[in-house]
């Protein structure tokens, strides 16, 4: 065990001192791959690539290797987008704003229902809301004024005026 330490310590020593004597690096790793025994060319190896990791960089000076960094580019910041009525119950599909009003009424222009039974509500602004919920049991006409309220955790409900209860909508359109 010993002698296996010791042929080690001297191949590395020979390596290292055979590196240091190499022009360049594929010299030095020609000589390593001539070398017949397998631990001294694993050492040879490991001596050319530590050679090369130590003076990697070292003949930069400090104003070289600060040029190479990238300027940094100001920071932009976003500005708010413009919110309109049109984008009253939209939130989960754009951006969340800060002053998006808290209700908005209109008229009933189009009513229609889904396979499931579910109201499809269209309104005199563009706006098409889905039942999501069947709380209460409205009849929706054309023509019938309706308030579209605003909820918690992003909720919405349509109310028809002049009628208790409400029942909860998405807008889909």
């Amino acid at each position: 065990m010993k002698s296996k330490i010791k042929l080690a310590g001297v191949a590395l020593i020979g390596a290292l001192s055979f590196t240091a004597q190499a022009e360049t690096v594929t010299e030095a790793m020609q000589a390593c791959k001539n070398e017949k025994n397998d631990l001294k060319r694993l050492i040879c190896y490991d001596a050319v690539a530590g050679s090369m990791n130590i003076y990697a960089g070292a003949g930069k000076s400090v104003d070289d290797i600060a040029s190479e960094q990238p300027k940094r580019q100001p920071v932009a910041t976003a500005s708010k987008p413009q919110i309109t009525e049109d984008d009253f119950g939209l939130e989960a599909q754009r951006l969340a704003a800060e002053n998006l009003p808290e209700n908005m009424s209109g008229t009933i222009t189009d009513v229609s229902t889904s396979p499931r039974g579910d109201y499809i509500i269209t309104l005199d602004s563009g706006m098409v809301w889905r039942q999501t919920s069947d709380d209460v049991n409205y009849k929706f006409r054309k023509g019938d004024t309706v308030l579209v309220e605003r909820g918690a955790l992003g909720a919405f409900y349509l109310k028809k005026s002049g009628a208790s209860g409400r029942i909860g909508v998405r807008r889909i359109k």
